[in-house]
């Protein structure tokens, strides 16, 4: 399929080469000496992986992948409303995360989380008296599943060219024991941390860290001012590489169907 994009251009289906990532984060106390069951510096994302348009039914969708966290994302719409459900002045975005194990009231709290994130972001005024379906699952959870459903679902309503007011991207972080903040916690990192939050920010990757625009984080368990401060520094510097990543996947599609189209 294709689509126009955030960034202009098109989109197609394409697998990005995996690349590890490393952002500053603020130090407290306790970081410098910091040691990762994977061996990762505090602030060093795992590799990401994008693979556009792998449902065939959908007018866009995507999976992302931090390390081995996969989530699937499918955008059905814009498309004519339920009369229930119609609105003469913004389409209206539903969000369905496929049910898993464990704690249902969870997975509704991150609908509503997700849901919440892309209102903020899609220009609902442009398709009035029209439904926009996303529908998400994770594959696999090895920790930051949140922020990977943000991503793949972001990414899917790029694919199915619906218009958004910016591109954005999630992060999570976990204030460990310690008082260490680390970004991208691992499952087991989530287990073991004091609290784990999930920020997501607003676009361009360009924007200085300090400067761009929170859109919505969701959080777990309890942290001081000072660690929610610093966390949100050090997953506001991260983003820039996710956005950046995407990015570099839609201007990849862009090329290769020029190629095909001048050949």
């Amino acid at each position: 399929s294709q689509a126009s994009c955030a960034w202009g251009g098109e989109v197609g289906e394409e697998a990005i080469e995996p690349r590890c990532i490393t952002t500053r984060i603020v130090p407290l106390s306790g970081m410098a000496d910091t040691k990762r069951s994977d061996d990762r510096e505090p602030g060093q994302i795992r590799a990401m992986e994008i693979k556009l348009d792998p449902l065939n039914n959908a007018d866009g969708s995507t999976t992302f992948k931090f390390g081995r966290t996969e989530t699937m994302a499918g955008v059905y719409g814009p498309r004519e409303a339920k009369i229930h459900q119609r609105s003469s002045e913004e389409s209206i975005v539903t969000v369905h995360i496929a049910a898993s194990r464990g704690d249902r009231d969870a997975g509704r709290a991150n609908e509503a989380f997700l849901r919440q994130t892309l209102e903020a972001v899609v220009m609902r005024d442009r398709n009035p008296l029209c439904a926009i379906e996303v529908s998400c699952q994770t594959m696999l959870d090895e920790g930051s599943a949140l922020a990977a459903n943000v991503n793949s679902a972001i990414m899917a309503l790029v694919s199915a060219a619906v218009p958004l007011r910016a591109v954005a991207a999630g992060v999570a972080c976990a204030v460990m024991p310690d008082g260490a903040i680390i970004v991208d916690p691992s499952k087991s990192e989530e287990v073991e941390a004091q609290a784990v939050l999930t920020f997501v920010f607003e676009g361009p990757a360009e924007t200085p860290a300090p400067k761009r625009k929170l859109i919505a984080v969701e959080s777990t368990g309890c942290v001081s001012e000072e660690q929610l401060e610093a966390a949100m520094e050090a997953c506001a510097a991260a983003v820039e590489h996710v956005i950046n990543f995407s990015r570099m996947g839609v201007e990849q599609q862009v090329q290769k169907r020029q190629k095909i189209h001048s050949s």
